[in-house]
């Protein structure tokens, strides 16, 4: 039978549930008045990621998307992009946690602060325990944003595993956590401490032990 948890990772069709969607509507307000700079910070599997295709696909008729990893050839693609004309960029650079303590940090630093300069937007993505790095890196820019993810709460959990679960049913008006007990999902939220993709894991194995019983 078919795993309605797995893949783990968030797809295409998964959307942003309870606080996460109302703080996502504020952050694209944020951005459509001039916040051109967006730190959004998050634990492994938090949903940053989740965020990011929210802000893209609001902008990418506006905007040149181009998405980054903060790998070592980081400098020489965000060259090429600020040696291009024509319309603005939405820049957006994933894993700046790779980079915080690499030698290229600081050079990184001045080379999106001159493509924000040119009127280009950026998101930067990273874990919470760089905010002190980040902060002191572009405290000089006013019009920016920094936002932390926060963990899922016990009924966005539940949620979330009703949504995977419905994703294999025919009815799709059924709403319902079977197999799972709510006294389960609770045992696995307070595992997980309300990370997506830990409670996304333990969701998978449990599903697969009762349908070996």
């Amino acid at each position: 039978m078919e795993n309605p948890f797995l893949p783990i990772i968030a797809d295409k069709d998964q959307k942003l549930i309870g606080k996460k969607l109302e703080d996502s509507k504020n952050l694209i307000k944020e951005i459509k008045n001039q916040k051109r700079l967006i730190i959004i910070l998050g634990e492994y599997g938090s949903g940053k990621s989740l965020f990011v295709d929210a802000i893209k696909d609001t902008f990418s008729k506006q905007f040149k998307v181009t998405e980054l990893v903060c790998y070592l050839d980081i400098l020489d693609q965000l060259n090429k992009i600020a040696e291009t004309k024509g319309k603005k960029s939405l820049i957006i650079i994933d894993k700046l946690e790779l980079c915080i303590n690499n030698e290229i940090f600081k050079q990184l630093v001045e080379k999106i602060k001159e493509l924000f300069s040119k009127g280009n937007y950026i998101i930067l993505t990273s874990t919470p325990e760089t905010k002190k790095d980040i902060e002191k890196a572009f405290g000089d820019i006013n019009e920016k944003i920094l936002y932390l993810v926060p963990n899922l709460d016990f009924e966005e959990t539940k949620e979330l595993v009703i949504n995977r679960l419905n994703s294999i049913q025919k009815n799709k008006a059924i709403r319902s956590l079977y197999p799972f007990t709510e006294k389960e999902i609770k045992e696995i939220w307070s595992k997980s401490k309300g990370n997506p993709r830990l409670i996304l894991m333990l969701c998978a194995s449990l599903y697969e032990s009762k349908h070996k019983e």
